[in-house]
């Protein structure tokens, strides 16, 4: 039973990592999708084509913001 303290700790502790370099994976994700709708924006498009990269980003906002509150709970839940 005494190591089965130390092995949750140590479970918890290596959670707490993998949540934290799949947040860093996250936002260059985030980044680079930006980065492309940004850059394409700048080009000469159509009144479709642009409607369908602002969905585009609209959607993007909103799935970081799901993921984030995903990963807020996760470490919450690690550390309770």
């Amino acid at each position: 039973m005494e190591n089965l303290i130390p092995a949750s700790l140590i479970a918890l502790e290596y959670s707490g990592q993998a949540l934290d370099k799949i947040a860093i994976i996250k936002n260059n994700g985030k980044q680079a999708i930006i980065g492309f709708i940004e850059l394409a924006l700048r080009t000469q498009l159509d009144d479709t084509q642009r409607h369908y990269l602002e969905i585009i980003n609209q959607s993007e906002e909103f799935l970081y913001s799901i993921s984030n509150d995903i990963l807020d709970f996760s470490k919450m839940k690690t550390i309770l």
